[in-house]
């Protein structure tokens, strides 16, 4: 299994929703719980910004921090 594979399923087995983004704040993955919380599918998820999934929920302290982390 490759690296992110293993992150991959390691996530879906969590209890809770999980968003993987990309350094560019960009959504890489959505596990189970987090796809049934937003109700949409993982599809029209992937390779959008974070902010264009979920706008006006996160500060731009938020965006600031998740920058500086990643």
């Amino acid at each position: 299994m490759k690296g992110r594979d293993v992150a991959d399923e390691i996530f879906e087995r969590l209890g809770m929703g999980v968003i993987r983004l990309d350094r560019g704040l960009s959504i890489i993955h959505v596990n189970t719980p987090a796809r049934i919380m937003l109700q949409q599918p993982e599809g029209d998820m992937r390779g959008r910004a974070l902010r264009k999934v979920l706008p006006g929920t996160m500060s731009q302290e938020f965006y600031g921090a998740a920058g500086r982390a990643v």
